[in-house]
């Protein structure tokens, strides 16, 4: 069931409406918006009567109250300058008193067609604030560019990224970054100068022809998909003003064409990585440092381990022992190898008898 909203009909139209069409729910002109809100996405429609003055007088309200709600004006009589002033303001069809009765089934017909329309105007509304969010919310950077390569926008992770989001008439800056007035005017400058007065073209930028990224750039722009490599970025150096900013990126390029196969859009995927680089970058340098010996070191060791070398050994590399080293017997063996506790002694080993020494060899 639909529900339409009848303004400024009489109540003879009214009534045979009501009659005619009981498919749909009628809504009489004493309900106003105001006093019931809730109601505002239930009308499915709107006729209103008294023709296209009626229809000004409540143009303002209804774009306030149900924007972009289908609307039908009923007057007795319909001129071709009324039809084309009312249609400039988004009125979806039109049909005289008479002709709502008289040709049911195209108004019905034409009800539907509006009503489903505008469902799948709301549907679409609501997928596009989904992908809207998609879009803003993503913690990759994600940056568009039109048909021949110049900015058109991007996302939040993209102005963190960047810093600064280059659209050549009022440029993006990011609000945690402090630029100064100065800076700012030199990028609006330089956005407006660039390119013939058209603004930052990303095909044209030094940075996509040096080395192998100019084979990758034509390729997408012929509308292929490319990823790049981790590369090193500073847009200070293509953006005069902006503050030095070195980031390190790799992502995914790719083009969006229309039923003609023509690329429309260029989009560019993101993943910033500076901060993964730079934790490799410190521990290779730790690594490199812990593994490397100063020279200064070596050479200020170097007399101290060859003297050692000369003093301790003899002529043929032998370490040398000392003429009044002491001799040790097995006891002394045995202590320097068990060592005393604090406070104890160790006992002498008892020495075999002779039977005992015998006994040794026959086992022997």
């Amino acid at each position: 069931m639909y529900r339409i909203l009848l303004i400024e009909c009489t109540p003879d139209f009214v009534h045979r409406f009501t009659n005619h069409y009981k498919e749909y729910i009628v809504v009489d002109a004493p309900m106003t918006f105001d006093e019931e809100p809730a109601l505002r996405k239930e009308i499915d429609a709107v006729i209103v009567g008294g023709g296209l003055d009626s229809f000004l007088r409540y143009r303002d309200y209804l774009n306030e109250k149900v924007p972009g709600i289908p609307l039908f004006i009923c007057t007795t009589k319909w001129k071709n300058r009324e039809a084309k002033e009312a249609f400039s303001y988004g009125v979806w069809d039109y049909y005289t008193d008479e002709e709502f009765f008289t040709r049911r089934e195209d108004v019905l017909s034409s009800l539907a067609r509006i009503t489903a329309q505008r469902k799948l105007e709301e549907n679409w509304k609501k997928e596009k604030a989904m992908l809207e969010n998609i879009f803003e919310l993503n913690p990759y950077s994600i940056s568009i560019w039109d048909g021949e390569g110049y900015f058109k926008r991007g996302n939040r992770a993209h102005l963190r990224l960047f810093k600064v989001q280059p659209l050549r008439d009022e440029p993006v800056f990011d609000e945690e970054s402090d630029f100064s007035a100065e800076q700012k005017e030199a990028i609006r400058k330089n956005l407006r100068d660039r390119h013939e007065g058209k603004g930052f073209n990303i095909f044209l930028e030094p940075f996509l022809w040096e080395k192998n990224a100019a084979r990758y750039a034509e390729r997408w722009r012929k509308g292929e998909r490319v990823s790049f490599s981790p590369i090193r970025l500073d847009m200070s150096q293509h953006i005069p003003g902006l503050p030095e900013h070195s980031v390190h990126i790799k992502g995914e390029c790719f083009s969006v064409k229309n039923n003609a196969g023509i690329v429309e859009y260029y989009v560019v995927i993101n993943e910033d990585i500076t901060a993964a680089i730079r934790a490799e970058e410190k521990r290779e340098k730790k690594l490199k440092k812990r593994d490397v010996v100063p020279e200064e070191q070596l050479r200020e060791n170097a007399p101290k381990l060859s003297g050692a070398k000369k003093k301790n050994t003899d002529g043929a590399g032998e370490i040398k022992k000392p003429a009044d080293a002491p001799t040790l017997n097995g006891t002394d063996i045995i202590r320097k190898a068990k060592g005393a506790a604090p406070g104890l002694t160790v006992p002498e080993l008892p020495k075999k008898s002779e039977p005992q020494r015998r006994k040794s060899r026959k086992k022997k």
